[in-house]
């Protein structure tokens, strides 16, 4: 969520000391094992430039939220950029533009991004990454 390394970093450390206890009773651990993936899993960075109130800003989001993405941070950026809070929590969602003032989908894959579409149909098929 926040791009930082550090936090995976001392989450890992976490996990690791919890290993051998989780391997012998995972059934006990379904959470610890959900952080497991987000560490070692790749992860998904999603980023929706748009109006919160238009249909196709929308209608991205329930593409994006209607499909299974445990490893997935979203976040909503309005047309005129971020607030200068939200680049500091979520730096992922500064310098993302609006295309052609229409609602814009960045999809990227641990930092690694594709190009932004404004086309659901492309949304929906970046979102398949495996």
């Amino acid at each position: 969520l926040c791009s930082r390394d550090d936090f995976l970093e001392r989450a890992g450390k976490v996990l690791a000391h919890f290993a051998g206890t989780i391997a012998r009773h995972e059934a006990s651990y379904p959470y610890h094992l959900c952080a497991v993936d987000a560490v070692v899993g790749p992860r998904q960075e999603i980023v929706i430039v748009g109006n919160d109130s238009a249909s196709e800003t929308a209608a991205m989001l329930r593409l994006v939220r209607r499909r299974y993405l445990p490893n997935a941070v979203l976040a909503l950026v309005p047309p005129d950029g971020p607030s200068e809070q939200l680049k500091k929590v979520i730096p992922m969602a500064a310098d993302r533009p609006a295309i052609g003032d229409k609602p814009t989908a960045y999809v990227c894959e641990s930092y690694s991004c594709k190009a932004p579409t404004s086309s659901l149909e492309k949304l929906g098929a970046l979102l398949e990454r495996r």
